[in-house]
């Protein structure tokens, strides 16, 4: 993807859990990619520094998945709604990221 865009990255892994990202960037010479609210947090907390991505990439996509058996959980389809709505939200910038 980058290369259409007149830059290299060379990817030298990824790491499930994000915790660990701080500690790494502080002490390899390396960059990570994270949302834009978490940077702003480990900027102040862990004294590191960010910049806008310079180039777009495309929007993650989100699925829901259950097992059939429980679209009458009340709860679960509660915590579904509750979901997509959020998510509704944030794409129509009704809520802005922190």
């Amino acid at each position: 993807m980058s290369a259409q865009y007149g830059y290299l990255a060379v990817i030298i892994g990824s790491i499930a859990e994000g915790e660990t990202i701080p500690s790494l960037v502080q002490q390899m010479p390396v960059m990570a990619t994270i949302p834009a609210a978490l940077a702003t947090q480990w900027q102040q907390n862990f004294a590191l520094q960010s910049s806008p991505l310079p180039l777009e990439i495309p929007l993650l996509e989100v699925a829901l998945l259950w097992h059939q058996r429980h679209n009458s959980d009340t709860t679960l389809m509660w915590l579904a709604e509750t979901i997509q709505q959020l998510i509704s939200e944030v794409e129509n910038n009704v809520i802005a990221p922190q």
